[in-house]
């Protein structure tokens, strides 16, 4: 199932969207919770594939990076339920993409200057774009895991009066 997320998170991510509103982080985060550390390429991956496709740009090592953190931050708290899971987890996995991503920019560009201000400066800046990946971690993980648990659930064998 995990492999069917990343290619719907690669289709999703080269359809057209607002800013900063795409499943990666949410991919990531949910790779993570499958428990098995081999797999953090997966998202890496879906980034990857489609950044050949629209581009890179100044930084991304720094997108790749957040994306590796949000998998390891998946990995170590895949045992979360409940509200912890749903919406804590995701909304922990915007501001960690935010506070990784956007120090990239301000230390890998000239666009802010090299000190504390240039720093809070980069991090204003970038508020606007927060919103959107804080909406998307929210809708995309939990859409995902409810996705994950319907097909688990058409999978199983129906037991009837006669099997039971």
């Amino acid at each position: 199932m995990i492999y069917f997320l990343a290619l719907l998170t690669i289709l999703l991510r080269l359809l057209p969207h607002a800013p900063n509103f795409a499943p990666l982080g949410a991919l990531a985060l949910l790779a993570g919770m499958r428990g098995d550390k081999s797999k953090v390429w997966l998202p890496l991956a879906a980034v990857l594939t489609t950044d050949f496709v629209l581009g890179f740009y100044p930084g991304f090592a720094w997108v790749y990076l957040s994306y590796g953190v949000l998998f390891f931050t998946g990995y170590f708290t895949r045992q979360a339920k409940g509200f912890k899971r749903s919406i804590a987890l995701p909304l922990a996995g915007s501001g960690l993409f935010y506070l990784v991503s956007n120090f990239g920019v301000w230390a890998s560009s000239s666009m802010y200057s090299p000190t504390l201000t240039g720093l809070v400066q980069c991090y204003a800046a970038a508020l606007p774009f927060f919103r959107n990946t804080a909406a998307s971690d929210l809708l995309y993980f939990n859409g995902f895991v409810a996705l994950a648990s319907l097909v688990a659930a058409l999978a199983r064998p129906k037991l009837t009066p006669e099997k039971a």
